[in-house]
């Protein structure tokens, strides 16, 4: 039997391109490992209590009638739990009115409409980009359909803070 060195080939046996194709191999998927894994974040997402400020659009008079502090409330359309009412404030509705003739801009109360500021507590799940209570997602210029026993209105959420 006759042996023979052939060119290309390390110890007679391995190639080179076999080589290159397998550190060609490692070098994707360490790269694909460093890029698909998770850096940012060290830990899931953490419980917090929030106290977020909701502001309705123009309601009627008797809408505050049915307000009461430690009201549970819910989105209308989803029925998510969004917390419980801490407070509340009732003030008249305004709008900007522009006069022409002096060249400003003014507000007018609108008769028998008014606006609710209301004060919600919750359990929050946070992580790096969400303040979630059950599945709703709340951040400042959210609009969001609330309703409790004996109302309903939608509006948008004007503040939030977490609460120790």
């Amino acid at each position: 039997m006759k042996t023979t060195k052939k060119p290309g080939l390390i110890f007679g046996k391995i190639s080179i391109i076999d080589i290159v194709i397998v550190a060609l191999a490692i070098v994707v998927v360490v790269y694909g490992l460093s890029v698909f894994t998770d850096k940012g974040v060290t830990s899931g997402p953490s419980k917090v209590k929030i106290q977020y400020t909701f502001e309705t659009n123009s309601v009627i008079e008797s809408f505050g009638d049915q307000l009461f502090v430690g009201a549970n409330l819910y989105n209308s359309s989803r029925n998510h739990y969004l917390g419980k009412l801490v407070s509340f404030e009732i003030k008249p509705y305004e709008v900007e009115v522009k006069d022409r003739e002096r060249g400003i801009i003014t507000k007018q109360i609108v008769p028998e409409q008014f606006v609710a500021t209301l004060v919600i507590e919750a359990e929050a799940v946070v992580d790096a980009y969400h303040y979630r209570v059950t599945q709703e997602d709340i951040k400042i210029g959210t609009s969001i359909p609330v309703k409790g026993k004996g109302f309903a209105s939608l509006g948008y959420v004007v503040g939030l803070k977490e609460v120790k």
